[in-house]
């Protein structure tokens, strides 16, 4: 049997497109390598989630504990503030046809 495959493109050749240019197995190593890194990458950040609920939940460390009660004093602060404003009736002082000074509710 004498035969030769027909290879397609540029990239192979060989009587049975064994033989791989350069430029592709280059590509192939950059994109394994681009694949590793994101794996790996993926992996920290999953990592760092865990590690942080461990911390939280399993050992009682809260790292941002103190930033969140200072949060949540600044919300009530504002609220308190909102409630007091709105609460305080409003009024309004006019003269009447005898001069006299009349309160009105707004």
């Amino acid at each position: 049997m004498n035969y030769t495959c027909e290879c397609l493109g540029d990239n192979f050749s060989g009587r049975h497109c064994e033989d791989v240019a350069t430029k592709i197995v280059v590509l192939r190593y950059v994109s394994k390598s681009v694949g590793y890194i994101a794996i790996i990458f993926l992996v920290c950040t999953a990592l760092f989630f865990i590690i942080m609920d461990a911390l939280k939940y399993i050992f009682g460390i809260d790292i941002t504990k103190d930033e969140l009660e200072r949060i949540r004093k600044e919300k009530a602060k504002r609220k308190l503030h909102y409630r007091h404003n709105r609460i305080r009736p409003r009024t309004l002082n006019s003269l009447n046809k005898n001069n006299k000074i009349v309160t009105r509710k707004i």
